[in-house]
């Protein structure tokens, strides 16, 4: 019984691939029948008829590229036709399923217990442990709530942001075509074991690595392993010791893509043990780092406890000595505790966090954790793969060359029309879609929507001729092919003949290396005419070719003959006619050389990482705007120690044929410099180095395990979305300074008044519930809206922040302790005279409420830009602040005039002369505000960061 029988036909006897079995014993053999080689190829393998013992050694042993094929069936104790299902299946006890192992996703509840882990949280639940001690109820459910509302919120947005990665993720089980018991069975990949013998075809997804036995024209796209962005041909001869994966041509690798053609190979890995296994095992060893703003946060919080511990002791030292009681002492160290903390911080900086993520994913980038949009803000450093994010991710015809002239790509149909010189474009035009073996499934469809099967660089060229206006169906029906040599990675070239359906005229079309197929042209057209080809036509055609090969283009040459009729298409391979050149590439993204600028302006250092080989890759980089630009390879980041790469970092700007360890080292090298460092990628080559990144970045249509090592997901590819994640980042970063400046400036006015009323021995000017008041309505809802600022549009105008740059810095300190001290003198001495005057304490603290609430709301505006005065704003450019600014009045109003809420909060009514003091204190602390801005942060954009500064 046969197994299988493909027959591949050329001129109906030219070529022939053969396979068939004797028994159990199955044979290859290939045939090529033309009249420059008229012999037989040796048979690539021969079966196995030993079974020998060793499975065991493949677990050490990597190097299958170094071994016959005959050595690897021995090692892995297999034979050509496959395992037997007995033996499959012990083998698939003892090494498992063939599947690499899954990042388990994080569950609703432990999304929502991980919102509690936070300084700032442990802070305000050991309030509420002391309010409730003190039985200050209503103190300790306030606090309460605001801590359960913040865990709500951020478990409510996280959770949403990983719900949509997991829509993302196509659930897909792939199926492998394997040779059990001698017969060929479709099976889940799953099931496969070392020693399976599987094929391969156009489409299918690599199920395990295999080592090649029998190969027909096959290609590879590797990507996702290597970075390589052309597919890869294949051939079957054993390979150095020394070569690098990339150039593994003998092997095939899990998880790439079968691009062409057909092949046999033998499994020698599965599962964990596989190369994509290998890069999950390194991903697992890099530990989970915490980002930029949560160390900042527990630095921060660690040095407010400690300073609220220092002030409470030295204000209990100082009660104590004055004479009060040990239980008064501890209200005041309550009441001084809830003055220092801005319990409304936390649920700003969650906001804060929340609404970036949803402007962000408005420009197709999905943010996974809340705490990376501020790390966003701050990138210094990019680390960009080329594929798929500067480029388009797919080839296109990038130039037309006839001997004498270039065409107009675009629009390419306006070429064609009349002149001498049109009919080479039509003719290249033609050959393109004739010279083909690709099929269009949906040819009513639209250009756009087409689906080709096809290797990348046919589809490209299929589509140029399509939108020079021709139809491969009625070019197909008009010239019907008689005979085809199929392209072959050894020739390199393809060769197809045709008859004309009404002239009965046999044409010859051809295309390929230029290498090839110029030998085989002793014509050119030229002008519409058919002229000899000269030696020196010749030598500048090969000038050409070298010239497009250095802008990193593919260049492919077409040629043809016609005449009344050809017996024999190889008989034909010669006297051809030279048409022309097409040049094709991964074009640049339309808004990728303008983002690279913009970071470039921002003072942002981009950097490109690609698997890709040297020419290529500089070549894009010259075609972004950025010069020519200095590169090393992969091997060569190997040859230098961490001294010398850390030497040579600010002067490298593209890295070449780089494998996953060579990102990772320059992820951790670029760190260590002191930058704050973004990775894309979308390979699980590519996971490590976004999972070591301070902000790793996957492409949305990249791997699964890609996506669950990056902090961002990138719904449109395009590098210019990256750019407005940046810009979004910064002005998040911006609005984290905002809304913890404006607390802080409360806070902080707070403790100056408790401190020096007890250090004047005066009664506390404000009790505990009375400045959660003020800490959660009046400075609350301001700061939320603060929190929803959009930034003035000038945020890539100056360089990223530093990485150890805290959230408070010295300029705010000083603001805070200057605008604040200022105020809280004039209210001590109002709080004096009052009392001189015997005014009751109640109506003092009112006044003083009232105060400290006007003041938080008119200096809201001022800090809706630290770089901006209050008078150059348009005060209903946030209209939510506006609002919330005359809503907090009103709550004030209704505090201090409802009895009941007048007797919780134990206030008593104000009359107009006492207004006439609040209003002028509220409004000198807007003019100290501003006068702080003024001297702290006055700042112009910086038009020369054009180049960056190591």
């Amino acid at each position: 019984m046969f197994l299988f029988l493909n027959i591949f036909l050329i001129d109906f006897e030219k070529q022939v691939v053969l396979c068939y079995n004797i028994g159990r014993q199955y044979y290859y053999k290939t045939f090529f029948i033309m009249k420059s080689k008229n012999k037989k190829s040796k048979t690539v393998l021969q079966p196995s008829t030993k079974v020998e013992k060793g499975i065991d050694g493949y677990l050490t042993d990597d190097n299958w590229h170094n071994l016959e094929a005959k050595a690897c069936f021995k090692l892995l104790n297999s034979a050509i036709d496959g395992l037997s299902a007995e033996e499959a299946q012990k083998r698939l006890d003892q090494f498992g399923k063939n599947e690499l192992s899954r990042a388990k996703s994080a569950s609703s509840l432990m999304i929502f217990l991980s919102q509690f882990k936070s300084p700032l949280v442990y802070i305000l639940l050991v309030a509420v442990v002391i309010s409730v001690l003190l039985q200050k109820w209503p103190d300790a459910v306030v606090i309460a709530v605001v801590v359960g509302i913040n865990a709500w919120f951020g478990w409510f947005q996280e959770n949403k942001a990983n719900r949509a990665l997991e829509k993302l993720r196509a659930m897909v089980v792939y199926y492998a075509t394997v040779f059990r018991d001698g017969r060929p069975l479709v099976l889940p990949a799953t099931g496969l074991v070392p020693g399976d013998v599987v094929a391969l075809k156009s489409g299918d997804k690599v199920p395990a690595d295999c080592r090649l036995l029998e190969i027909f024209d096959l290609q590879t796209s590797e990507a996702t392993l290597t970075g390589e962005s052309n597919p890869v041909s294949k051939e079957i001869k054993k390979l150095n010791q020394q070569t690098t994966l990339a150039d593994r041509k003998n092997m095939v690798y899990l998880g790439t893509t079968v691009a062409r053609g057909k092949g046999l190979a033998v499994v020698c890995a599965t599962g964990g043990r596989t190369e994509f296994g290998k890069i999950g095992k390194m991903l697992e060893g890099i530990k989970e780092e915490k980002t930029l703003l949560f160390k900042q946060l527990e630095q921060f919080s660690r040095l407010l406890a400690l300073a609220v511990v220092v002030i409470c002791l030295i204000i209990l030292v100082m009660g104590l000595f004055r004479g009060y009681g040990i239980g008064q002492m501890l209200i005041i160290a309550a009441a001084l505790a809830v003055a220092a903390i801005p319990e409304g911080l936390l649920i700003s900086l969650t906001i804060v966090s929340a609404l970036g993520m949803q402007r962000i994913l408005q420009h197709h980038a999905l943010v996974r954790h809340l705490s990376a949009t501020e790390t966003l803000g701050r990138i210094s450093v990019i680390l960009t793969d080329k594929t798929g994010t500067l480029t388009e991710g797919r080839m296109k015809v990038a130039r037309l060359l006839t001997a004498e002239r270039e065409f107009s790509i675009t629009p390419l149909q306006e070429s064609l029309e009349g002149g001498d010189e049109a009919k080479e474009l039509a003719l290249l035009a033609k050959i393109s879609l004739l010279c083909s073996s690709a099929r269009i499934v949906n040819p009513e469809a639209a250009l756009a929507e087409l689906q080709i099967i096809a290797d990348p660089t046919e589809q490209a060229l299929v589509l140029s001729g399509l939108a020079a206006g021709f139809n491969k169906e009625e070019l197909d029906s008009e010239y019907p092919k008689m005979a085809e040599i199929p392209f072959d990675s050894s020739r390199k070239y393809m060769a197809t003949l045709h008859r004309h359906k009404i002239d009965g005229h046999s044409h010859i079309f051809a295309k390929g290396a230029p290498e090839k197929i110029l030998p085989f042209c002793n014509r050119v057209l030229i002008g519409g005419d058919k002229r000899k080809m000269s030696p020196e036509q010749t030598k500048l055609l090969k000038v050409k070719v070298e010239e497009l090969a250095k802008e990193g283009l593919r260049i492919l040459a077409l040629a043809y003959d016609t005449a009344n009729h050809f017996n024999r298409l190889d008989e034909k391979l010669h006297d051809l006619v030279f048409v022309g050149f097409v040049a094709l590439k991964d074009p640049l993204r339309a808004n990728a050389a303008k983002a690279v600028i913009d970071c470039r302006n921002a003072g942002i250092r981009t950097v490109i990482v690609t698997g890709d080989h040297k020419i290529t890759a500089q070549a894009i980089y010259a075609e972004l705007g950025l010069g020519r630009g200095r590169i090393l390879t992969g091997e060569g980041v190997d040859k230098l120690t961490e001294v010398q790469l850390m030497r040579q970092l600010p002067e490298i700007d593209v890295y070449a044929r780089v494998e996953p360890r060579h990102k990772l080292r320059l992820v951790n090298a670029w760190r260590n410099f002191g930058k704050v460092v973004a990775m894309t990628g979308d390979g699980i080559n590519d996971a490590p180095a976004l999972k070591a990144a301070d902000v790793g970045i996957a492409l949305g249509g990249g791997t699964d395990v890609a996506k669950e090592a990056a902090d961002v997901v990138l719904l449109n590819n395009g590098f210019d979305v990256i750019v407005e994640a940046i810009k979004e980042g910064r002005n998040i970063f911006d609005n984290i300074k905002k809304v913890t400046l404006y607390l802080f400036l409360g806070s902080f006015s707070e403790i100056i008044l408790l401190v020096g009323a007890l250090f004047l021995g005066l009664p506390l000017p404000l009790i505990a519930i009375q400045m959660l008041w003020i800490n959660l309505i009046d400075h609350g809802l301001p700061n939320l809206t603060l929190a929803a600022e959009a930034g003035n549009g000038d945020a890539m105008a100056y360089p990223p922040a530093p990485r150890e740059q805290p959230i408070l810095d010295n300029k705010m300190k000083w603001m805070i302790i200057v605008a604040a001290l200022m105020t809280d003198v004039l209210l001590l001495l109002i709080y004096i005279v009052l009392e001189m005057q015997g005014a009751p304490l109640a109506h003092i603290r009112t006044i003083i409420l009232a105060t400290l609430s006007a003041d938080a709301l008119l200096y809201a505006f001022s800090l809706r830009s630290l770089y901006q005065p209050v008078w150059r704003q348009n005060p209903l450019g946030n209209q939510p602040l506006f609002w919330s600014v005359v809503v907090s009045f009103v709550l004030l109003f209704v505090v201090i005039y409802t009895p009941f809420f007048s007797s919780i909060f134990g206030l008593t009514p104000l009359d107009l002369n006492d207004w006439l003091i609040i209003m002028p204190l509220a409004v000198f602390k807007l003019i100290m505000v501003e006068i702080m801005k003024d001297l702290l942060f006055h700042r112009e954009p910086n038009g020369n960061i054009i180049k960056f500064a190591a």
